[in-house]
């Protein structure tokens, strides 16, 4: 009777570490997801995005990242008409690149926007993380492109350009799951 205790006590012990191990891996795990989208048309006839993004970086990546790596997140907009009777018709698309990069000297993160060269220094990882999870008023569309009587839906995901690292990392990052991280295609109909 007491074995059976002891036998089974181990056996909780075991599975509730198990638990507690792979919570702790699967916290370190890279993590991308669009958590709320709005466009709104302003007055020069022009559609802009919000966006609320949540980017979270493994630990690998977080290693390469401080030792000098730089990583160029990437969003991805595309512009659809669908069609009934044959496939969506592809009308426009948008990358937007932001480039992340720890400087060791200072000892601060810095995210670059690469399409248009503004650049923002922050002293904590978690304050570049914050900055790069708000996309506000990016200019997405003129509505002069838009035809009258015509339904359209938008998409937009994010992921980590992996052509943009070093050749020895590329290589890691293709064969690891890790690397090729990419949030799931968030769609809504264009107002």
């Amino acid at each position: 009777m007491i074995r059976c205790r002891l036998a089974n006590l181990l056996i909780y012990s075991v599975l509730l570490l198990t638990c507690f191990v792979a919570r702790a891996i699967a916290e370190e795990e890279t993590r991308f997801a669009i958590e709320d989208i709005e466009t709104e048309l302003h007055e020069d006839g022009v559609y802009y995005l919000d966006a609320r993004l949540d980017v979270s970086l493994g630990s690998e990546m977080l290693t390469a990242l401080r030792n000098g790596v730089s990583l160029v997140l990437q969003l991805d907009l595309e512009l659809i008409r669908p069609r009934r009777f044959w496939t969506n018709e592809l009308l426009a698309t948008i990358e937007q690149r932001y480039q992340l990069h720890f400087h060791a000297l200072t000892q601060q993160y810095s995210v670059n926007n690469l399409n248009t060269g503004i650049q923002e220094s922050f002293h904590t990882l978690q304050g570049a993380l914050d900055y790069l999870s708000r996309i506000r008023s990016l200019p997405i569309l003129d509505v002069g492109l838009l035809r009258k009587g015509e339904s359209y839906q938008a998409r937009l995901r994010l992921h980590l350009d992996l052509s943009s690292l070093p050749l020895p990392i590329q290589v890691k990052a293709y064969a690891k799951r890790g690397w090729r991280t990419t949030s799931p295609w968030m769609v809504w109909k264009m107002p």
